[in-house]
């Protein structure tokens, strides 16, 4: 039987022209290919799309870019605010729900979770703007926990 991690190094690894450029299993080139690609997407925008993106981040509204829109950057941006809303619905009314229990127990109890409701509220508030204003730039920007899910949609 061969030993195949001998002291000889085999012809086929010699045979390739050594180059500078990093190994395809590099940390490096694997990151770069995990993130979109630079390319613009599909820039200039119109006045059209424009009214798109800001829907896409406004609810239930997001719908009508996502059946409507024919640009894939703004069909990206409406499943991106689907799921936004999807998650924002559910988190806010379970929080409520455990608001009104709370509250049974002690007021102050219940006081404090509706501070961290709203607080919770404003957040949401805040990242739909964000997100709305990165869509203008024309950039394909992720939400943390949330981006990586808009492919499947």
């Amino acid at each position: 039987m061969d030993d195949w991690s001998g002291d000889e190094p085999s012809d086929e690894y010699h045979d390739a022209p050594e180059s500078s450029a990093p190994a395809p299993s590099s940390p490096e080139l694997l990151e770069e290919e995990d993130e979109f690609p630079a390319t613009e997407p599909e820039l200039p925008l119109n006045d059209q799309d424009r009214i798109l993106l800001v829907l896409s981040y406004l609810g239930i509204l997001a719908l009508v870019p996502f059946l409507t829109a024919r640009k894939d950057f703004v069909v990206w941006h409406a499943r991106q605010g689907l799921l936004l809303f999807g998650v924002s619905l559910v988190t806010l009314f379970s929080m409520i729900l455990v608001n009104v229990i709370l509250w049974h127990f002690h007021w102050v109890l219940g006081l404090l979770f509706l501070l961290l409701l709203l607080t919770s509220g404003f957040g949401i508030l805040a990242l739909m703007v964000a997100c709305i204003l990165k869509a203008f730039e024309g950039e394909r920007w992720r939400i943390p926990f949330l981006g990586d899910f808009v492919e499947r949609i």
